[in-house]
């Protein structure tokens, strides 16, 4: 166990406040994630606790430090579309008016 806490009270304070509003699951198991090993914690412990990869656990930490603080959030956005704005209005209108239950439907 380390003896030494790494977050100064006030922004230990704000993520415990941040923590109870969060609605986003992600974004609070990164908070998790900062405040135990603040607590001591090892990788290993909270990786257990939180049922994620320690590896994961890890470069979460490192985002976080790395980032002053700052990153939270994941940044997986996804990719940039293939269709143009006509092809892409064209299917979400065909997809509000038709029900596929089935991928052989399609």
């Amino acid at each position: 166990m380390k003896a030494e806490r790494i977050l100064v009270p006030a922004i230990r304070s704000e993520l415990l406040k941040r923590h109870r509003t969060e609605r986003d699951g992600r974004i609070k198991d990164r908070m998790k994630v900062v405040l135990l090993y603040d607590d001591g914690w090892s990788y290993a412990s909270i990786a257990e606790a939180l049922f994620l990869s320690e590896e994961g656990v890890r470069q979460q930490f490192k985002d976080y430090i790395d980032s002053e603080g700052k990153k939270l959030k994941p940044e997986n956005g996804g990719s940039e579309s293939l269709l143009d704005t006509d092809q892409a209005t064209a299917v979400i209108s065909h997809l509000e008016n038709n029900l596929y239950i089935k991928v052989s439907d399609i």
